[in-house]
């Protein structure tokens, strides 16, 4: 329902009025005419009846409560190493950007600053990862948590890509290394860097590996799904669609049975 208050003061009257319909708080505004103030509160209570009405009350949150949502929501379920990256990257967005600010207030003008401000310091690459962060920060306020925001990162130019670097190791250099890592005195470093050469897993990946993975007998290395979405890896195939296993070469499962030999515990450490 809706309700006409008249305040009657000594230069001039004034109408607020305030609409109260179940499921929403209520809302208020004053205005110089009744008739301006009649004609918004039916806007408004049609609106909250066909459940069309965004309070823009709710989007008053503050930057550091909407990260903070996002990392337990949205990072907790990517990979380890994303999620250590967007923890990195949220640091830095609330340092710049204020953890007190709130969402309304990062207008695009706010984030042409901040894009500015960083390409002085860090690469375009890295910007380019803040403002996916914060980008999809507003998305998911928008999409998921019913906040009435628009995402202010669209409306500037990002930082344009640099282009990549991809750098093969030539055989005698590949040769190098593992010889390298044989002296380290750190004996898991050696297989540790022959599996990455032979199977484009990542280090983290890799560094992860238990020895239940490992099948020494048939040379045979099993991957779960959510490490095959994080390696470029061509596996063989398996019966196990939640698993797939890749072919270990010789040197590896040579050097992994030097380490069952020598009473190492390395891959579980």
């Amino acid at each position: 329902m809706a309700r006409i208050l008249t305040r009657k003061g000594k230069k001039k009257t004034t109408f607020t009025a305030t609409v109260r319909v179940k499921g929403y708080d209520s809302v208020s505004r004053t205005f110089d005419t009744k008739g301006e103030a009649r004609a918004w509160a039916m806007e408004m209570e049609s609106e909250m009846k066909g459940r069309r009405f965004k309070d823009p009350r709710r989007a008053n949150r503050t930057l550091n409560e909407a990260l903070d949502r996002y990392l337990a929501t949205v990072t907790i379920q990517k990979a380890r190493t994303t999620q250590e990256r967007e923890q990195g990257i949220v640091k830095i967005l609330k340092k710049h950007l204020g953890e007190d600010t709130l969402l309304p207030d990062i207008s695009p003008s706010v984030v042409a600053t901040y894009r500015d401000q960083r390409l002085k310091m860090v690469s375009a690459y890295a910007v380019r990862l803040e403002l996916a962060l914060l980008s999809h920060l507003f998305v998911k306020a928008l999409k998921e948590w019913e906040l009435p925001i628009e995402n202010p990162v669209n409306a500037i130019d990002r930082p344009k890509a640099p282009k990549g670097r991809i750098i093969f190791l030539k055989e005698p250099e590949a040769v190098r290394l593992l010889n390298e890592c044989r002296k380290s005195r750190n004996k898991m470093l050696y297989p540790y860097v022959l599996i990455l050469l032979h199977t484009g897993m990542r280090p983290s990946e890799a560094a992860g590996l238990r020895w239940s993975q490992i099948d020494l007998a048939s040379r045979s290395l099993t991957l779960h799904l959510s490490c095959l979405n994080l390696c470029d890896i061509r596996p063989a195939a398996s019966p196990c669609s939640n698993s797939k296993t890749i072919r270990l070469v010789q040197d590896y499962s040579a050097a992994c049975r030097e380490q069952t030999v020598n009473g190492g515990t390395a891959i579980d450490a």
